[in-house]
Parts: C-alpha cells; structure tokens; sequence
C-alpha cells in the first residue's frame, strides 16, 4: 500500500513549494484586515470583525487551494518530478490520490488556523465594546467554519 508514502511525498513537495510562506501570509491578511475593520468600524467591533474575517477567510481558502493544486500537480510534470516518481512500481492513481489527499489535509489545517485566529481576534475585540447582542462563537461559528471549508 503506497498510499501513506505517496500522501508524505505531497506534503514534502508542499512545504518544499513554500506552503508555510503562503499560510502564514494568509493568516497575516485575516488578522489584519478583521483587527482594521473592526478598529475602523463605528458599532459593534466584534461583529464587523466576524464578517470581514469570515469574508476573507472565503476568498483565500480556494487561492491556497488552487495554488497548491497547481504548485503539486502542475509543476510536478514542468520540474520533471514525475520521471522520478513514476519510475517506481506502484499504481499511477496513487500518485494523484496521494497529492489530493495532501492537498485536501493541508487546506484543511488552513481553515482550522484561521477559524482558530479568527475566534481568539473576535473575543479579544469584543473585551473591549459590550454589545447589546454578543458574537456567538460556539456551534453556530463552527458550523459557519463547516460550511466554508
């Protein structure tokens, strides 16, 4: 079974391809631009704070998702990596399973970094202005982050 190796070899290829770089620049956009809406927001921080961030989350999830589909998939065949990689006897749809089951867990840890930001950002701007309805971050954000990812 070569599943396991061939999920490793697409997470090695993604770090490889700078993932780290683009997550954290990814975090960096959501942090800053929830914190600016919210600091910049006449009422309710906290809300507008949610809704930019959720909004933000929206637009950079699938670009981390098409980027990486295109950097493991795309730029395998433009660097040669696959003469390599195939010269191995194990079933070629292996190989593309294992690249979209890396790419699948990777955008997923993704969301879950950014919902977890997200949340920690929202409580600690909503400490500072009591509204008259408070931000739910329980199971309704978690179903909201659900339905995102």
């Amino acid at each position: 079974m070569t599943y396991p190796s061939d999920f490793l070899v697409g997470i090695r290829l993604a770090f490889r391809a700078s993932y780290l770089w683009l997550s954290g620049c990814s975090l960096l956009a959501l942090v800053l631009s929830a914190l600016l809406a919210a600091q910049f927001s006449g009422r309710q921080p906290a809300t507008v704070a949610l809704d930019v961030g959720l909004s933000v989350m929206r637009l950079l999830l699938p670009l981390v998702l098409v980027l990486m589909t295109q950097e493991l998939i795309s730029r395998e065949f433009d660097r040669r990596y696959f003469l390599n990689t195939l010269s191995y006897p194990h079933p070629r749809h292996s190989l593309m399973l294992g690249r979209f089951v890396a790419i699948a867990a990777l955008t997923l840890g993704l969301l879950l970094v950014l919902a977890g930001a997200l949340a920690i950002l929202v409580y600690w701007v909503g400490q500072g202005y009591a509204q008259s309805t408070p931000v739910s971050l329980g199971r309704h954000y978690l179903v909201t982050v659900g339905f995102i990812g």
